[in-house]
């Protein structure tokens, strides 16, 4: 006779790991689980996969559409292709976190010391989180306040760890004060050497923002962009992990 009890305890520890058993956390999370974690935690997905409406419907981005390429796929058939002037915008109000919030997407870039040029950001009703590769650097940016634009940087990553022509994971958590941590590759980065005086604006008048500032040309990254995730939460170290292992 089977015994399913052996079954149950590596399920527990997945758990552990995860913050709930759901389909994400005992088969590997897949790039079409609109819940990966099993507890209604994540917002909202983008997968980019020849169209820039999220997952399950509705909130199409608007922009530079026809730089959705295959050539800028790490999942699926296609990816956002950052050319140094396209990019992908709403002003949706649902894409707001009104609280804790992380985001989670992949990221590949060749060209190292882009100057001042944003990635990806959201703006929260109390938080703005994002990314903006400047002197060197891969940085990460938070600004705390209602409806706040005005961002500092709070990590960075030096160019040879990640615009390095590889696709990387990228993570960001923040609680509503603003306490947060990053994630490259699903291990937290530590390094706490940064430019905190580098300050900037985000999200003037959109909630969610692909390379730009806030919707024109200009400051626009060169870079590919893949599978991003929302969540309305701070994700766990675990949670991050198992993300990293997502897959088709």
């Amino acid at each position: 006779m089977f015994n399913w009890f052996k079954k149950e305890a590596p399920l527990k520890a997945l758990a552990g790991l995860g913050g709930g058993v759901g389909r994400g956390t005992i088969g590997g999370i897949q790039t079409d689980d609109s819940d990966p974690f099993g507890d209604g935690s994540c917002m909202y997905t983008y997968p980019l996969n020849g169209s820039a409406q999220k997952l399950g419907g509705g909130t199409s981005l608007s922009g530079s559409t026809g730089e959705i390429k295959s050539s800028a796929a790490k999942f699926g058939s296609h990816g956002f292709n950052g050319n140094g002037t396209s990019r992908l915008v709403s002003n949706d109000s649902f894409l707001r976190p009104s609280a804790d919030f992380s985001i989670n997407f992949w990221y590949r870039s060749s060209t190292t010391g882009q100057d001042n040029d944003r990635i990806l950001s959201v703006k929260g009703s109390q938080v703005n989180m994002g990314w903006n590769n400047w002197n060197g650097r891969f940085g990460f940016y938070i600004g705390v306040g209602n409806e706040t634009s005005s961002v500092s940087r709070q990590r960075e990553i030096p160019d040879a760890n990640v615009n390095d022509g590889n696709w990387h994971q990228i993570t960001g958590t923040t609680t509503n004060s603003g306490t947060h941590k990053l994630y490259l590759d699903g291990v937290e980065w530590t390094n706490t050497s940064v430019n905190n005086s580098d300050s900037r604006s985000f999200n003037g008048s959109h909630y969610f923002c692909i390379t730009t500032y806030d919707g024109g040309t200009g400051y626009n990254a060169t870079c590919n962009i893949d599978q991003i995730r929302v969540f309305n939460k701070v994700l766990s170290a675990g949670e991050v992990a198992l993300l990293n292992n997502e897959s088709d």
